[in-house]
């Protein structure tokens, strides 16, 4: 029996955006073997690089290239844009390149409202795009955020500098990060 010597690689898709980099950040603080795929070569990609990113460009409309991108890779992470459109053929085309490449784990990006009976246009995405992945059989793990804290800054600053406190009209309701017993 052989064992593998060398550190997984993981496929960080969104790598310049908000989530994607922090995560590869993260992951290449810890000395893993990073791929940040990106759109375009700029000095958010440039900065990945200099921490020791693999930097590729990719397309998730593109098979090709994420074929390409997913060459050797263990684990990716799948970050769509929010303000997407295609995100169904986003979520087929890293189904397929993954399932063609061996990748053993795929890390999606959803959200809490995905969900087969979602009102929503994107939220029934979402849940459509979680099914595409579970049917690949990718290994896929669907991280599904309530809503991100610079969110709620966006929207109550302006309180929080006055007041020190974040109070949002849910009534007795309470979010995921709301600590009381």
């Amino acid at each position: 029996m052989t064992h593998k010597t060398t550190k997984p690689k993981y496929l960080i898709t969104g790598a310049t955006g908000k989530t994607g980099t922090l995560v590869s950040e993260q992951l290449l603080a810890k000395g893993a073997n990073v791929r940040a795929m990106v759109r375009k070569i700029d000095e958010r990609s440039d900065r990945l690089a200099k921490l020791g990113a693999e930097v590729v460009i990719g397309d998730f409309y593109d098979l090709t290239s994420l074929k390409a991108a997913m060459t050797d890779i263990e684990g990716v992470y799948f970050c769509y844009p929010a303000l997407g459109d295609r995100l169904l053929q986003a979520a087929a085309n890293i189904a397929i390149a993954a399932k063609e490449g061996g990748v053993i784990r795929v890390v999606d990006m959803s959200q809490i409202s995905a969900l087969e009976t979602a009102k929503s246009p994107l939220s029934y995405q979402h849940w459509q795009a979680e099914q595409v992945l579970d049917w690949a059989d990718v290994g896929a793990v669907h991280i599904r955020p309530t809503f991100f804290a610079e969110d709620l800054y966006l929207f109550t600053g302006g309180q929080v500098k006055k007041t020190g406190q974040v109070v949002l009209p849910f009534g007795q309701g309470r979010h995921a990060a709301d600590r009381r017993q």
